[in-house]
């Protein structure tokens, strides 16, 4: 069951990432009926809490396979949930068979919205940035290859029923001060450094990174689950537009711990075949959607910085080398 009255009923995937949590709790707080499809109900409970208070039902994957939960009056299904390379080959094989069942649903169901989060990895990194959406997907790991298949998949949903509508959007790297972010990551890594006054030691110098905020990216799905679906394009790229030099990110986070009364940090750059280069073209989606990010990167970085330094505990990072945050595409 799903729906309540003449209130729209969303079906959110991968609800206790970092994404899915806060774009389910802003939807239930919009006025939707929110489902959050979920494999662990106490982990759920745990991030989203009780539906009570924040109008968020968790169903567990469990349920929704064997039939004890169906998506039949669900209006629009958010399909954030993906297995992530961290997770291994195993869970990017189970990501792929989750979305095949759920394209199925939308359609066998009339599922009106079917809204695909994808990545700008299916571009691969050969090809020099900005990259648009007329380029052909370029997919160089298995978790950019599930997100290409997945894509396509989402692309057979009207040719297989005329009344259902699905798009895929490639998100940039998101980064912000919100709940749930990894301080592990690039550039809330630099940040913390930047506080703690430990030297940030860049490999290379030449990485390039399009850097979209938590609440720039919730925020436009809100304007896409709103949206009428017969207008829709397969793939949109949702990002910051541009690409940001990786020295800009830790030179405005020195800058932003300076600003708090710390000393800062010194940023030293040595040399390293390490040039990855990631940014994408947003004019299609800005056009549909009338969407523009709100958040530059000094005002993000002050943000986090300010986090960081309220919570008093600034953990120290490591090197950042090759393979590390500050080296992966997406």
């Amino acid at each position: 069951y799903a729906g309540h009255g003449n209130r729209e009923a969303v079906l959110v995937t991968g609800a206790t990432g970092w994404l899915g949590r806060h774009l389910a709790r802003r939807l239930a707080r919009d006025g939707h009926d929110v489902f959050a499809l979920v494999r662990d109900r106490s982990r759920a409970l745990a991030v989203l809490g009780d539906a009570t208070a924040t109008g968020v039902t968790v169903v567990t994957t469990e349920e929704y396979l064997h039939g004890a939960w169906s998506p039949g009056r669900i209006d629009t299904i958010v399909h954030c949930a993906a297995g992530r390379p961290p997770d291994g080959a195993a869970a990017i094989a189970a990501g792929l068979a989750l979305t095949q069942q759920l394209v199925t649903d939308a359609v066998l169901f009339q599922v009106p919205r079917f809204i695909h989060i994808s990545s700008q990895a299916v571009y691969g990194l050969s090809r020099p940035p900005l990259w648009h959406e007329s380029l052909e997907p370029a997919p160089e790991t298995p978790y950019a290859m599930a997100k290409a298949a997945s894509e396509a998949m989402t692309d057979s949903i009207h040719r297989l029923n005329r009344t259902s509508f699905g798009t895929s959007l490639r998100l940039a790297r998101l980064y912000g001060a919100a709940e749930g972010m990894r301080w592990s990551e690039l550039p809330h890594r630099f940040a913390l450094r930047a506080l703690a006054g430990e030297e940030i030691v860049i490999d290379g110098g030449g990485q390039r990174f399009d850097l979209l905020h938590i609440e720039d990216a919730v925020a436009a799905l809100q304007k896409v689950v709103a949206s009428s679906p017969a207008g829709w394009k397969p793939t949109y790229n949702l990002g910051s537009g541009g690409s940001t030099g990786i020295v800009e990110i830790a030179e405005t986070a020195v800058a932003e711990a300076r600003a708090l009364g710390r000393t800062g940090a010194k940023i030293t750059r040595v040399p390293a075949e390490n040039s990855l280069q990631s940014g994408m073209r947003t004019d299609r989606f800005r056009a549909d959607f009338s969407w523009e990010p709100a958040r530059t990167l000094p005002d993000a970085m002050r943000e986090i910085a300010a986090r960081a330094h309220a919570d008093g505990d600034i953990p120290g990072g490591g090197r950042p080398g090759p393979g590390s945050a500050i080296s992966s595409a997406s």
